[in-house]
């Protein structure tokens, strides 16, 4: 028996002993009254109670319910959208180029990197500094360590670009969620080879390659 049971068994036992008990008694208004005030007492907490707990059992599923659906927005953003991937500059580049702990990271085939030009418009070579490891390569064996042997490291500052950034995009969201870097230290060069050549004051090695 639960609390709101045992209250109304109270209040029901109180009725009938006013009604039982009155007759034979010199009191019989004092009785009925003392038994009456007892009866209305016990079923305004049974009424408290009880509204007071549908209330809470309403705020409850309308609480679920609004956890359950930012439960399913969170799992929803993190498997539509992936995680967030902070966007860089072409002056955050240059500014962090050579400080240690950087690591600059160019996604694209080797042969683009060295020198092939991957289409018309798009110059070949790489930034001074950057090293080599295609998006291509994450999918293969052994993917974890040959990101550490080319110095792409848990505790360094990654930054990734490709031709237009969003091939290097893949790469860095694939670095935290297949291999678990740090987001907050994976960026991705927005605008990547696309943006860096549009300064005539920037190179490409090789140079001489277009």
């Amino acid at each position: 028996m639960n609390l709101f049971e045992e209250l109304e068994e109270q209040r029901r036992e109180a009725y009938v002993r006013a009604v039982l008990r009155a007759p034979g008694t010199d009191d019989v208004v004092g009785v009925i009254g003392s038994c009456w005030r007892r009866v209305r007492a016990v079923g305004m907490i049974v009424s408290i109670f009880q509204g007071e707990w549908s209330v809470m059992r309403k705020w409850s599923r309308s609480l679920f319910a609004v956890l359950f659906v930012l439960c399913l927005a969170v799992s929803a953003q993190a498997s539509l959208f992936g995680p967030s991937i902070d966007a860089v500059d072409q002056a955050y580049v240059k500014e962090k180029v050579g400080q240690p702990g950087f690591v600059l990271v160019d996604v694209r085939t080797e042969d683009i990197y060295n020198g092939k030009s991957p289409r018309e418009g798009i110059p070949g070579g790489h930034i001074a500094g950057a090293v080599n490891f295609p998006l291509a390569n994450l999918k293969a064996e052994g993917a974890a360590e040959a990101l550490e042997k080319a110095g792409i490291v848990k505790d360094a500052e990654i930054i990734v670009y490709c031709n237009s950034g969003k091939h290097s995009s893949q790469f860095a969201e694939a670095l935290v969620e297949d291999f678990g870097f740090e987001a907050a230290k994976v960026k991705n060069y927005k605008g990547s080879v696309i943006d860096w050549s549009k300064n005539p004051d920037n190179k490409l090695e090789p140079e001489g390659h277009e």
